[in-house]
């Protein structure tokens, strides 16, 4: 098959979640397909990286720009719109004329969107077989967001917000044959949001490369904390905010050489909240953060917003280093609180589930042996590759026997 893969996120270097998921699919997608990508190149740092793209395609074409910056000009035309804001604002007129062009020049069988804000450029080519593989499910997230509003003002902006979402995503996703998301969760509130949808729903969760994430990369630190994950992002800067004020110094009252690390970019982050002297350290990004991961005693991973799976417990549960998470930073896994990982959302809650296996090798140990079973069974990259591999051959095949009949 001839499959025109459009991604959001250029898949290097792989320091979040989204580059990590695209890298692996299109790994998949490539070892049994011929694999057009069209994605953004955000900076002259990501050019280093171009030599490695023929390990995930067979063609690529790129519009440079980052796809995340928004025109403040447009803010009151995203304000005003009917459709969500983050969508009319990240509109990308050559993005969508690159995409017109390759469309024209050759015949694909399958078109992928990667994330919601690629899908409308594959609209404009008809008589397609498309495929929408989301990492989130917006209308959920904005909901939440929404929830979480206090005053009558924020209140208003977020159910207006949550509401444009609904109505895209109601829009958009009936103009696909099969759309992918990334736990059940998300899968679940679909069916809800859009009960006519009649293409294809399924689950491709996030994994972890086993063969590269294995044990004893590095002897774990005593009395040591990691958080993986960029400080750039929101919700990650979140909760170490209410990690470091309100969970840390109830560890700290009974363990007070308790060391906390922190990866990823902060590049741009106002860290003035950071606590003095108190045993953090920020590693920036890291071209490898498994050592500092499996060097820790235990992952954090306090998360109090967004959607989707948190690449970071995985990653985590298959170096070895046991996990304690907040509900939210579990959803939509099927872990089990106590066996692979421990749930706590309160601060004092949370402080005593650290203390509870700082205190303990044995539990540390039994926490993690299963932990690792459970990413082994569940998220492991190859075995997701080849079932995302199968959807995309079926939703083929699929169009193939309508048009014999």
């Amino acid at each position: 098959m001839k499959i025109l893969f459009l991604s959001l996120w250029f898949p290097f270097p792989q320091d979040n979640g989204s580059r990590i998921r695209v890298n692996y699919l299109l790994l998949a997608l490539h070892g049994k397909h011929q694999v057009h990508l069209i994605s953004y190149l955000p900076s002259n740092a990501e050019r280093n990286y171009l030599p490695e793209m023929e390990r995930l395609c067979d063609h690529f074409d790129f519009v440079e720009c980052d796809p995340f910056w928004r025109d403040p000009r447009q803010r009151l035309t995203g304000h005003l719109s009917l459709r969500p804001r983050d969508i009319i604002r990240g509109y990308n007129q050559e993005m969508e004329a690159l995409v017109r062009e390759v469309s024209y020049r050759e015949h694909f069988d399958i078109l992928i969107a990667s994330c919601l804000e690629v899908a409308p450029y594959l609209l404009q080519i008809e008589h397609a077989r498309r495929i929408l593989e989301e990492h989130n499910f917006t209308t959920s997230w904005m909901h939440e967001r929404f929830e979480d509003q206090e005053g009558v003002l924020r209140r208003a902006a977020g159910w207006v917000t949550w509401q444009k979402c609904r109505r895209y995503e109601r829009w958009l996703y009936p103009q696909f044959q099969a759309v992918t998301m990334v736990s059940g969760r998300d899968l679940r509130a679909v069916k809800e949001t859009i009960p006519g949808y009649q293409g294809r729903l399924e689950v491709v969760p996030n994994g972890v490369d086993l063969s590269s994430h294995h044990l004893g990369i590095a002897a774990p630190v005593n009395n040591t904390l990691v958080f993986n994950g960029a400080l750039t992002y929101a919700a990650n800067l979140e909760a170490m905010r209410f990690f470091t004020g309100s969970v840390l110094p109830l560890i700290r009252e009974r363990c007070p050489e308790i060391k906390l690390t922190i990866t990823g970019s902060t590049q741009g982050v106002d860290l003035g909240w950071l606590p003095q002297g108190a045993n953090i350290t920020l590693t920036g990004r890291l071209d490898d953060v498994r050592p500092t991961v499996a060097g820790a005693w235990l992952a954090v991973a306090p998360i109090l917003s967004g959607g989707g799976t948190r690449l970071k417990i995985l990653e985590g549960m298959a170096l070895g280093t046991p996990v304690v998470a907040s509900s939210k930073g579990a959803e939509g896994l099927a872990v089990t609180h106590g066996e692979n990982i421990m749930i706590a959302d309160e601060p004092r809650d949370f402080a005593d589930a650290c203390l509870k296996l700082l205190s303990s090798e044995d539990l540390r140990q039994r926490l993690a042996a299963s932990a690792r079973r459970f990413v082994e069974e569940q998220h492991d990259w190859q075995a997701i590759g080849r079932r995302f591999c199968e959807l995309v051959e079926s939703v083929f095949e699929n169009q193939a026997a309508s048009k014999s009949i």
